[in-house]
């Protein structure tokens, strides 16, 4: 007789081995899931383990706009309108999205009407380029706002937009220099060298300027003080004289900054103010005064061009020009100026009204085509007109004799300009009109960077130091 022995297994012994079993039922159907595909056969994302289907199906998609092929400086020349473009879909899945090129006209920091408008639908596989280029009918010359835009339903894949010019050569706006431009200017410079300079040497103050600079001042247009801060290479031997350079400030209540190393190169070096006022506030080349804006010092005066604050921050870089001649240490026929934003703007001034310097540098330069300026673009010099005036009235008595396009035509030294188009507080086109009226310069170089925008540009191809050496070059 057999017997058969049964044992019998806890409830919680049972439940674990239930467990165990359905978790090995359930590993094996998960490895047939995700076995590796036969050799020569590309894996589907669709058959990719379960944490990568989520993944790939919650990452947004992507594309990319290349537009290498433009010119690097956005200048287009062609008797047409191409913009060349390069579209590369999702590089992990197919992509059909839309392509949207539009060119406005251009108006800075304002909604602009669109002029053209080119619209496509493009499907692509995952990781293809597809061109993308447009061909637009020959806008008039001049500049335009252009938007380039990928999108897939309501999402905005990628986009690139900004300023271009077409033809700038045959940009034509009017003349509306006036008739007594040079009259007004040769009689401000003469009433300006009746005083003499009465220099002062400055006692340093509690934040000094970095040796070898002192603060000094002289006598500017109607006896206002023009300060600075000169520097003096301390290698200069006795009766050696060594090139020189103005430096004119951007807008604010300080001076320009100084540059020690353009001294230790052997530069004599003048970092000006056009206030009349002493240094002070938190660094030694800063006025007390808590506010810059246009409601301060850049619209007093507008009412008249013999009022207006600008006319003696316009003689002022002559007039230190005066100042350097009268050093012994500087040679008075190499003597560069130089200035970014309002800077520049003086820049193209003081070249114009002395035009025996031997080199200008102006960056990202304000007020070309006051008239535009005043009437029609929204930007940094769009002065209100004051009481009783018209802007058109207050452009006609006052910032017509201003415009540095018309200072520009009057420069008979070699210049170097940086810009953007893109540049919103002094706009890009119009810096780029002003450099085009330098007929009169024997070497006019324009150097344009897309992305600069509103900054100081780096030298990065070495145009201005390349340009010192030429014309300047320091003292050895």
């Amino acid at each position: 007789m057999s017997s058969t022995r049964r044992f019998a297994v806890p409830l919680p012994l049972r439940r674990t081995a239930l467990a165990v079993a359905l978790l090995s039922l359930a590993a094996a159907a998960w490895a047939a899931t995700v076995a590796p595909p036969p050799a020569g056969r590309q894996q589907s994302p669709t058959h990719s383990p379960v944490g990568m289907a989520v993944v790939a199906a919650t990452r947004p998609a992507s594309a990319q706009l290349d537009l290498g092929a433009w010119p690097t400086d956005r200048v287009f020349q062609a008797d047409t309108l191409e913009l060349p473009a390069r579209l590369r879909g999702d590089p992990d899945r197919p992509l059909t999205c839309t392509v949207q090129t539009i060119l406005s006209e251009y108006r800075p920091n304002q909604t602009a009407a669109t002029l053209h408008s080119h619209q496509r639908t493009v499907t692509l596989r995952p990781g293809e380029i597809a061109d993308v280029s447009v061909r637009l009918a020959a806008p008039a010359p001049g500049p335009y706002h252009f938007r380039l835009a990928v999108s897939t339903g309501n999402e905005l894949l990628a986009q690139q937009e900004g300023t271009l010019l077409y033809r700038p050569q045959s940009w034509a706006l009017p003349n509306l220099e006036p008739r007594d431009f040079d009259a007004f200017w040769q009689s401000t410079l003469a009433e300006m060298r009746t005083r003499p300079l009465e220099v002062k040497w400055h006692e340093a103050g509690e934040k000094p300027a970095p040796e070898p600079f002192r603060e000094i001042s002289f006598t500017g247009l109607g006896n206002r003080r023009i300060r600075g801060y000169l520097g003096i290479p301390p290698q200069l031997k006795p009766g050696q004289k060594a090139p020189a350079i103005l430096s004119l400030p951007s807008a604010s209540y300080h001076s320009a900054a100084v540059d020690l190393k353009a001294v230790e190169q052997g530069y004599v070096f003048l970092a000006l103010s056009i206030h009349d006022m002493p240094f002070g506030g938190d660094s030694y080349r800063t006025h007390p005064k808590p506010h810059w804006f246009a409601e301060e010092y850049q619209g007093i005066g507008r009412q008249s061009k013999e009022t207006f604050y600008y006319r003696a921050a316009y003689v002022a870089g002559p007039r230190a020009i005066d100042f350097l001649r009268s050093l012994p240490q500087v040679d008075p026929r190499k003597i560069v100026v130089s200035g970014m934003s309002q800077g520049g703007s003086l820049a193209l001034a003081t070249a114009a009204l002395q035009p025996d310097i031997a080199l200008a540098e102006a960056d990202v330069p304000g007020r070309s085509r006051m008239d535009l300026l005043t009437t029609t673009y929204k930007a940094n010099m769009s002065l209100p007109p004051p009481a009783g005036m018209t802007a058109w009235e207050m452009f006609e008595k006052t910032l017509a004799y201003f415009d540095v396009s018309y200072f520009a035509r009057r420069i008979r030294c070699p210049i170097v300009m940086r810009m953007s188009l893109d540049d919103p507080v002094n706009p890009g086109p119009l810096q780029y009109w002003a450099f085009l009226q330098l007929k009169q310069s024997p070497d006019a170089r324009n150097v344009l960077m897309p992305g600069l925008k509103h900054q100081t540009p780096p030298d990065r191809e070495g145009h201005g130091a390349a340009m010192r050496q030429k014309y300047a070059p320091p003292a050895r």
